[in-house]
């Protein structure tokens, strides 16, 4: 049996003394898609942080713990760099970073690394653009080659795709739900079932810090389950291989 990439096992976070996150306790195994799903303040990004080894445990372990290296992380804010005039090729470059250590400098197999990487997400026109001057959308892409730079075994993408219009979102999706293969998985942390892309072949609801449900998306994203996620009445529908919420009118949620 493969062994995972990494895991939590009963791990509680907290901060100021008030639990965040847990108990809790999951693994991520090799080409697993894992979609966790919650709403604002659920410990989504929290969890995230947990798994790459960046929050101090208050209880349990991380088991297995993941090299550094092998972990590649995409939160909100890295669409934001200062104002200094990196190029995309500069931002997917910072990927070799941390297989580089801090002596060595790049070599032909860093640089292929990061032309294979602008290849793959269809940037390779776009290397020498400056960062600061591309779409929301094109700069998450950018983000995503550096992750492919880096060779991570583990992609946590914390909300990809939020803030982007429809159809950036949708071309974004489709382009994340091509990133899983052997020995890499990918979590990816939404507050939209919508935007988990057919792959995703297991989902983990949180609620407040706490595991609502972990398990195949066809036994975790049903009405039941998400009325009493959001404490509101919500229907479920699956369209190509993807779950599509959406609000039931009155009546108030099972939580």
């Amino acid at each position: 049996m493969t062994p995972p990439l990494a895991g939590l096992a009963d791990a509680l976070v907290a901060y100021r003394g008030r639990a965040v996150l847990g108990p809790i306790s999951c693994e991520i195994a090799p080409g697993e898609f894992l979609g966790v799903v919650g709403p604002n303040a659920a410990g989504k990004s929290t969890l995230l942080e947990a798994l790459a080894g960046l929050r101090p445990l208050a209880a349990g372990r991380r088991d297995p713990a993941p090299a550094r290296a092998d972990v590649g992380i995409l939160f909100q804010h890295h669409d934001y760099l200062p104002d200094i005039p990196f190029t995309a090729e500069d931002v997917a470059a910072f990927g070799r970073v941390p297989r580089l250590g801090v002596f060595r400098r790049p070599g032909a197999a860093d640089r292929e690394a990061v032309d294979n990487a602008l290849a793959r997400l269809g940037l390779e026109p776009l290397r020498r653009q400056p960062y600061r001057e591309l779409s929301g959308g094109m700069r998450r892409r950018v983000h995503l080659a550096r992750l492919l730079a880096q060779d991570a075994r583990l992609l946590l993408l914390d909300e990809p795709t939020a803030g982007l219009d429809p159809a950036i979102q949708e071309d974004l999706i489709a382009t994340i739900a091509a990133l899983p293969g052997p020995g890499r998985a990918v979590v990816m942390v939404t507050h939209d079932i919508d935007h988990l892309p057919a792959p995703c072949n297991r989902v983990l609801l949180l609620k407040k810090g706490l595991p609502l449900a972990i398990g195949a998306p066809e036994d975790v994203l049903t009405g039941e389950r998400l009325s009493a996620l959001y404490d509101c009445r919500m229907g479920v529908e699956r369209r190509a291989g993807r779950f599509m919420a959406f609000r039931l009118g009155g009546g108030e949620g099972t939580a």
